[in-house]
């Protein structure tokens, strides 16, 4: 059979049974994937996630800002100052011009608002600057963002190409050539944005709605820029958006749980204009890093720093991207010991969820990074759920159950907390003054765990022998710890890794076992309880979408999980099925990571593992898309294995192996088997 007819009868197969879904979007790291092509899709899911979990007019949000540490005394002199000054009050009669045509239908749009608004901000963060003694680099700047689209960083390869219109920049942010004279302004990179201000050029145009529970268009593009910023800012709990619709404004603070809304403000007042110079100057001068979300527990360490030579140096040997900033992190716990990142190896894209980050981090003594190397993990788990770090511990406490090389072990993990030593949860983040956390209702909290061995992601492969046998150790992992009774059900490329130094059958592991299933009746679980210790036995379907077996899209796919969800349960061979989507996974990105003028390869990559709606990722799992677009990557594919892929086209989409509603029937064994076949491909002389 031909690659052509062997394209046309998977095609047939999906035909033959398909039916019209309802249509249903995810909230999960997929949207690592995600393409500025995919705006839409992109907001429909925000606008679903965010779906009941809007908060409005809560005036904790500006005590959050700390807009009381701004006097009155200041608010009126920067007032006063800015009306008598011609040159600065015409910016403000130029905005209200543009917004009074904007509500009579004229057609004015936001980018004409941006100059004003920009100047408006920047006499706020300029006003009385040189009488404030001992401040170091000056006040954080707007920043005109869509000149140029934001750039994304090393650990977020398809980071969307898309901007907010304003951004709130870094004191110290580097200054770079533009353009054909090479005028100089900020670095585009996503990491320099402390906040950003999302604008519109009518009141209609903001958050609330006559329906109450709508997420306006306003909210949902924020959000989308919200989780880009959480993803590219190193530890970032939450971010700061400042909203402008018309002349009114107000602040929203995105978290892994929704958004909280501060009251609204009007430009039109006086009131309102003394509470816009107090939200700007906290913006951009009294406000700490902590304060606009930087995680409490992680610390820059300075570029001048000698620690920061000999990370660098420590990336390097360890064949990792050097990043420009190097931190310092703790637990928050009593111990005192603390961790500088080395290099992030995955960082979720996703606003609502689990928020999760991997670092290489090597332990700090006496401030000097002599300690051991590690991968510290970072994400917020369900106040819910049995914790992470739990799981670890029930396995390793078990009288009988001893590691294995293939298994990620721990080494230190818990919840983390702030100075205060109280455990930092979206509902300690919100909680005011007056307002106490609401523990009846379930919570996110910041979890971190300390991982060995040390690996590196699965598409960072030195050669196609090396990935093969990486995945396959992983399975060996996989194996050992369903034969202890614990199913994984996240078998993803962020939870598969390469050793940093593979020895023979130990090539590659599994880590991530939060989502884990522990059987009520097995070796572990029996020996936890005698102990005295609770093991999570989980629940219902889990993963991350994109690398889900066809059987559990399917039934997703038919909304079966809302009609009786005790009948749709993970099974090992869902589990086996997401390696396959894995191997794929890791040779596209690899191609484009190291093919970044591939426009085409890219884009085809997006394609099969970039889709935000469950109905198109199902129709690409089910039509074998992964597999099938292999034939375009023969630039960065061998020979040998661009005509094994060739082969199985013919051979994984028959029967008993692969059915088009039950997705593959892989076992260990055969699954190890076909991995075995590519293996012997690509080491053949």
């Amino acid at each position: 059979m031909s690659q052509d007819s062997a394209s046309q009868e998977v095609s047939d197969r999906l035909q033959a049974v398909q039916v019209t879904p309802r249509s249903k979007t995810i909230t999960s790291s997929a949207s690592n994937m995600a393409s500025s092509s995919d705006h839409a899709a992109s907001r429909v899911a925000l606008r679903n996630e965010l779906a009941g979990r809007q908060c409005f007019d809560d005036q904790s949000v500006l005590q959050r800002l700390g807009t009381e540490r701004v006097t009155d005394a200041f608010v009126d002199a920067c007032y006063l100052d800015f009306t008598r000054d011609s040159t600065h009050y015409d910016h403000f009669e130029t905005l209200r011009e543009i917004v009074s045509q904007g509500e009579r239908g004229g057609g004015k749009r936001e980018t004409q608002m941006y100059e004003s608004l920009l100047h408006i901000l920047s006499y706020i963060a300029d006003y009385e600057w040189n009488d404030m003694k001992g401040r170091g680099d000056g006040p954080r700047h707007a920043s005109h963002s869509s000149q140029h689209n934001l750039t994304p960083e090393v650990h977020t390869l398809g980071f969307p190409r898309y901007q907010p219109d304003l951004s709130i920049v870094d004191p110290g942010t580097p200054f770079v050539p533009s353009g054909p004279r090479g005028e100089l302004r900020y670095s585009s990179h996503w990491r320099y944005r402390a906040a950003f201000v999302e604008v519109k050029p009518t009141s209609a145009q903001g958050p609330t709605s006559r329906k109450g529970e709508t997420v306006q268009e306003i909210v949902q593009q924020a959000a989308d820029y919200a989780r880009l910023h959480m993803a590219a800012r190193p530890f970032q709990l939450f971010s700061v958006c400042l909203l402008i619709y018309g002349l009114k404004f107000c602040v929203a603070i995105f978290d892994r749980d929704g958004v909280v809304f501060s009251p609204e403000g009007d430009l039109a007042t006086r009131d309102g204009w003394n509470s816009f110079v107090r939200i700007a100057r906290c913006l951009a001068v009294t406000m700490t890093d902590e304060e606009l979300g930087r995680d409490p527990t992680a610390q820059l360490l300075a570029s001048s720093d000698p620690t920061t030579l000999r990370l660098q140096k420590e990336a390097r040997l360890l064949g990792l991207a050097v990043p420009d900033n190097f931190l310092s992190v703790s637990l928050g716990d009593s111990t005192g010991r603390r961790w500088a990142t080395v290099a992030m190896i995955w960082s979720s894209l996703s606003l609502i969820g689990r928020g999760t980050t991997v670092w290489v981090v090597k332990e700090l003594h006496n401030g000097k990074p002599e300690g051991a190397v590690r991968v510290m993990k970072t994400a917020w788990r369900s106040s819910r759920r049995t914790p992470e770090a739990s799981i670890y511990k029930a396995l390793q406490d078990a009288q009988k159950f001893r590691s294995h090389d293939c298994v990620a072990q721990l080494d230190v993990g818990d919840d983390v907390r702030s100075q205060d030593r109280r455990i930092i949860s979206v509902s300690t983040l919100r909680a005011s003054e007056d307002r106490s956390p609401d523990e009846s209702r379930e919570d996110k909290i910041l979890h971190r765990l300390l991982l060995s061995p040390v690996g590196r992601p699965i598409w960072e492969y030195e050669s196609e022998e090396i990935l093969i046998r990486g995945i396959k150790a992983a399975i060996e992992g996989h194996k050992y710890l369903y034969e202890n009774g614990i199913l994984h059900r996240d078998v993803s490329a962020g939870n598969v890794l390469l050793a940093q130094h593979p020895q023979p059958g130990m090539e590659g592991f599994i880590t991530d076992l939060d989502y884990a299933r522990v059987g009520e009746t097995s070796r572990v679980a029996e020996q936890a309880k005698a102990a005295g210790k609770s093991v999570p036995h989980g629940g219902h379907i889990t993963g991350t979408y994109q690398f889900m077996s066809i059987r559990i899209l399917r039934l997703m796919w038919l909304d079966k999980i809302d009609q009786n969800p005790s009948e749709i349960v993970n099974e090992v061979r869902d589990d086996l099925e997401s390696f396959v989507w894995v191997f794929c996974y890791a040779l596209m990105r690899h191609h484009v990571s190291y093919h970044p003028k591939d426009a085409m390869a890219e884009e085809l990559f997006r394609d099969a593992y970039g889709r935000l709606n469950l109905d198109a990722i199902h129709d690409s799992r089910a039509s074998l898309k992964p597999i099938l677009t292999m034939r375009s990557f023969g630039n960065s594919l061998s020979v040998q294995l661009f005509q094994w892929f060739r082969q199985q086209l013919r051979l994984l989409m028959r029967p008993p192996l692969y059915d088009g509603e039950t997705g593959f029937e892989f076992t260990y064994e055969t699954l190890v088997a076909w991995l075995d076949t590519a293996l012997a491909a690509v080491t053949k002389a």
